[in-house]
This record gives structure tokens, sequence and C-alpha cells, in this order.
């Protein structure tokens, strides 16, 4: 077979990896280029899973790790933070939380006693919490677990086309195929929140989530930035995929600070696109609400609107591109587009 002519620049394989018009060219080189094993294992692959891991990179630093500034302050902060985390957890089991120096107040917020506590201890005022969404969240996260472990063992199994077989052919499995309902059911409980939620807890309700999140997801977005392209490459596993998030993310961070990424490509932490997509979400949400309190009527009425062309513009493009009634990731039966994930 003559291998598809490919871009041979380095700043043009990302944009040919990207577009979905070369996918039967990627095809072809897979095909050609894969030493061991069924070559139709690429059907039984998700997104980036196929060719892109075969591409081989060498580390881009030409100094070592401890010769890079950014990464020494990156590191220091980050052992300062656990250190932190430490003392305040041990001064806390020794000395106990009451203090009135504001230094002091900040240096507890800290310990790992105190944000436990306030993790699992339930709200005092009843009417900001609906207590049965703890159980359905628990239930619901083990089945993102399941789900995520069911689509992840596929790579590592000797005979990934016979546990795709299994998959798909025992009733039982559903849970595994339909894992991906289980977001669905997070949307559901994100929905009902800030409709629980009275006029005047809104501005309380945004703000704690702002500040609950901002910090650890900017922190994770530097951590990308900064480590993520000196840790990723080793001497032992030279493999990188085209996805390289400390490129990205040097591009695209600004798309995820302002959880615009469910907007874009998402190259940037691309499994954040449920935050960026709850985020619109929870933007909009007062819009209707505040229809709904201005004219029952008038609210329901642009609500089953919206829902119906939502549902039949859905239901036209699984339509048209053949998709499958859910995202199947690796278990996408042979009548359906195999690229849907795509």
């Amino acid at each position: 077979m003559n291998l598809p002519k490919i871009p041979l620049i380095s700043s043009q394989v990302e944009p040919f990896l990207s577009a979905y018009d070369t996918l039967p060219l990627q095809k072809r080189l897979f095909y050609a280029s894969y030493a061991a094993g069924d070559a139709t294992q690429v059907q039984s692959r998700d997104r980036d899973r196929w060719l892109l891991n075969k591409w081989k990179k060498i580390s881009r630093h030409e100094k070592q790790w401890f010769q890079l500034y950014g990464v020494i302050v990156e590191l220091t902060c980050g052992f300062g933070i656990v250190a932190t985390v430490a003392f305040a957890t041990v001064y806390h089991l020794v000395r106990g939380d009451a203090t009135k120096s504001t230094a002091m107040q900040i240096f507890l917020a800290f310990s790992a006693k105190k944000n436990l506590i306030a993790i699992i201890t339930p709200p005092k005022n009843p009417t900001t919490a609906i207590k049965c969404i703890w159980g359905i969240r628990v239930i619901t996260t083990l089945w993102v677990v399941l789900g995520h472990a069911a689509v992840f063992i596929a790579d590592f199994v000797e005979e990934a086309d016979e546990l795709k077989r299994n998959v798909l052919n025992y009733f039982f499995y559903q849970p595994l195929t339909n894992a991906p309902i289980s977001v669905d059911v997070f949307f559901v409980i994100g929905a009902m929140i800030p409709t629980w939620y009275s006029w005047k807890y809104w501005s309380e309700f945004y703000r704690h989530r702002l500040l609950r999140l901002w910090p650890a997801y900017l922190y994770v977005i530097l951590l990308s930035i900064i480590r993520f392209p000196v840790l990723r490459y080793h001497e032992n596993f030279p493999l990188w995929g085209h996805d390289d998030f400390g490129v990205e993310c040097s591009k695209h961070w600004w798309e995820n600070a302002l959880f615009i990424n469910a907007f874009t490509d998402g190259r940037c932490l691309p499994w954040t696109w449920y935050m960026g997509t709850e985020f619109t979400f929870f933007a909009i949400s007062p819009i209707f609400l505040l229809l709904l309190k201005r004219s029952a009527l008038l609210g329901i009425a642009i609500s089953a609107i919206i829902i119906i062309a939502s549902s039949v513009s859905l239901a036209v493009e699984t339509s048209r591109y053949n998709f499958p009634p859910t995202q199947l990731l690796h278990f996408i039966p042979q009548n359906f587009n195999q690229d849907s994930m795509l």
C-alpha cells in the first residue's frame, strides 16, 4: 500500500490530524503502520486514540526540569500549599480552631480537618438543600466511574473486539453502553439547584460556585502549561499524543478560564467540557426563571418551544449522520457511523 502524503512540518501535523476530511488518509496510514494485532481495531477506538498515539516526538526542552525557572516556582508553590495544609491540620488537631486573629483564621482555613467537616456537615438552613440529591449524586458518580472504567479498559485487554461484542450483545451491559447518560443526570441536578434557590440566595450561590471552582481550576490549567510538557516525556515512553496540553493550554487557557470551552474545540483539558457546559446553563437559567416569574404561561410556552426545537434538531442530526442513540464510545455497532465521536 502506498502511504498517503502527509505534512512533514511539525506545525502542519496537528491541523492534519484534527481535520475531518483527512480521516480516510489517517485510517490508511494507520493500517499501513500498525505492526501488531488486528488493524480493524481502529473501529473500536474513540476520538484521538487510533492513530494519534503512534506519533513520536522528542521533548522540546533543551534543559532538565530542575533548570527551568517556571517549573521550580510552580513546584515550590505546590509543595508550599501541601506544607501549609499539613501544618494547619496539625495545629488544628493540637490547639483547636478558636482564634480571633484574622491571619490565624486564614491559616486554619487550610486545615484538612476543618474542610472535611465542612464537606460532610449538612447545611444549617434546610431550605438551601435538597437532601435526596445527595444520594442521587453518589449513585450517578459511581455510574460515571463504571462507564469510564469500561471505556479505558478496552485499550488494555488482549481481546478488545471480543469485549466489544459482549458488551453490545448482552442486555445487562446497558449501564455501560448508556453510561454517558449519567452526565445528563448531573445536568438535571444542576438545573434543579438554581430553581430551588430563592432569589435571596442566588448571588450567594453564584459567588460560592466561582470561589469553589475558579482557584483550583486555574491552578490545574497552570500545571498543564508549566509541568505537563516536562513530565509527559520519558525515555521509556517517548510517545506523545497530538493533544499536547502544555501547548494547547498555552494558547487556549482563557477559554477555560471564562468557561466558554464548550463552544470551542476544547483542546485545553478537553474533559472540562462539562464545566463549561454547566456554567452556560447556570448563566442562561435566570432568563427562563424570570419569564416564569413574570408570566407562568409565557415562561412555559418559551421553554416548551426551545425544548421541542432542540429535540427536533438533535433527531434530524442523528438521522442525517447515522449517529447511535447515545455516545457509545468504543462500543459503536457497525450499522452506525463509526466516527460519531468526532
